[in-house]
């Protein structure tokens, strides 16, 4: 497993790669445990970084109350780490 940021990772087996985000199990009997929830499978590693980008973005734009300049100035530097990444892991 790779640990990207924060409670992102990425998994891989004989097929694919898959991004996963960590959460915390809230009510029940198995509350405060931690797990991984799935939110892609992707051929590569590339391609989950790539999904991963796209995925902090429409959470940016969920969460947050920003300007387009505000929104792109963050999009741009979630690019460049991105790719960053891309070019040192793939």
């Amino acid at each position: 497993m790779i640990r990207i940021i924060d409670e992102y990772a990425i998994d891989a087996d004989t097929n694919c790669c898959t991004l996963m985000q960590q959460g915390v199990t809230a009510t029940g009997k198995n509350a405060g445990e931690q797990f991984w929830k799935t939110l892609g499978y992707y051929p590569t590693v590339s391609c989950c970084l790539q999904g991963l980008q796209k995925h902090l973005q429409r959470q940016a734009v969920q969460t947050t109350d920003i300007t387009l300049g505000e929104a792109y100035e963050a999009f741009t530097k979630l690019h460049a780490q991105v790719q960053e990444w891309t070019e040192r892991y793939s």
